[in-house]
């Protein structure tokens, strides 16, 4: 007989509702529990496994001889930073509309009295950020000093970047 039987006319009629529709399926084998289980932690998996490829490449190209060379090295990380500027674009883009879509939407699920109490807090707390942020930026200026030791002098600026067509597409795409 085993669990994995048909259900008779009658013994369908006996049970409730809800089991009626119930197909009996057979017990999953070791191989599919285990695809299951990959598939439900792939995102991290791929995460883990993107990470480590990184790191090993990091420290495997460090000594290489190709990026012993300066201008070979700084022209592989403007391609190599690329992505990485786009998707920081794109998350920057996207960032402030989700965030006043949700309070608007949240807001207008609640009274006026509610709403007007709830709007007043969000404006104090973003003043309050707001002040507490450029008296942070304020006091590590004074601290560090960046503007000591720089000469602005036009003599002293020489330009040694060659602009390539490469470069100014790029920059046209960010």
């Amino acid at each position: 007989m085993g669990c994995c039987r048909r259900l008779s006319e009658a013994e369908k009629t006996a049970l409730p509702e809800c089991r009626r529709n119930m197909k009996m399926e057979r017990p999953a084998t070791r191989c599919e529990r285990i695809c299951s289980r990959v598939l439900l932690y792939l995102l991290f998996l791929l995460i883990l496994i993107t990470t480590t490829l990184g790191i090993l490449l990091g420290l495997y190209l460090k000594d290489h001889d190709y990026f012993k060379d300066k201008d070979k090295f700084q022209r592989f990380f403007t391609y190599l930073i690329f992505p990485a500027e786009i998707l920081i674009s794109i998350f920057k883009f996207l960032t402030l509309p989700i965030i006043v879509t949700s309070v608007i939407s949240g807001l207008g699920s609640l009274t006026s009295k509610i709403s007007r109490h709830v709007g007043l807090w969000l404006v104090l707390i973003y003043f309050c950020t707001s002040i507490l942020a450029a008296t942070e930026g304020l006091l590590w200026a004074f601290a560090f000093k960046p503007d000591t030791g720089l000469s602005l002098k036009q003599e002293n600026y020489t330009s040694s970047i060659s602009l390539d067509c490469v470069d100014i597409i790029l920059d046209f795409v960010r």
